[in-house]
């Protein structure tokens, strides 16, 4: 995320590819969370709070929201539209924050 955003806020159109590379990394990995945390795993220091087991109904919609926002980050960072890449990359932050701010636990 950290990538993408410098170069929206450079308004460095030429780097769409670096974008875009940067937009598949984070789908895949939005895909792949769901899993991180099966049914049995909630021991030891997981940085997660006990809802991510108990509540994975919403953490699997929380988990789809990263999906899909990453998703649509993919589509518009081959378009090159900063802004609308900006405003992809905002909709990821949001997801992640949703995630982060009911199933992650503080440090």
């Amino acid at each position: 995320m950290g990538a993408i955003s410098r170069i929206v806020r450079a308004g460095l159109g030429d780097y769409k590819g670096h974008i875009t590379d940067h937009a598949v990394a984070i789908q895949n990995a939005a895909k792949i969370v769901p899993s991180m945390f099966p049914e049995g795993s909630d021991f030891g220091d997981t940085g997660a709070l006990e809802s991510i087991w108990t509540d994975q109904k919403g953490f699997g919609k929380a988990s789809q929201r990263l999906v899909d926002a990453s998703g649509e980050l993919v589509t518009v960072s081959q378009s090159g539209d900063m802004k609308a890449i900006g405003r992809a990359v905002g909709a990821v932050g949001g997801a992640c924050k949703n995630c982060h701010d009911n199933y992650r636990a503080s440090n």
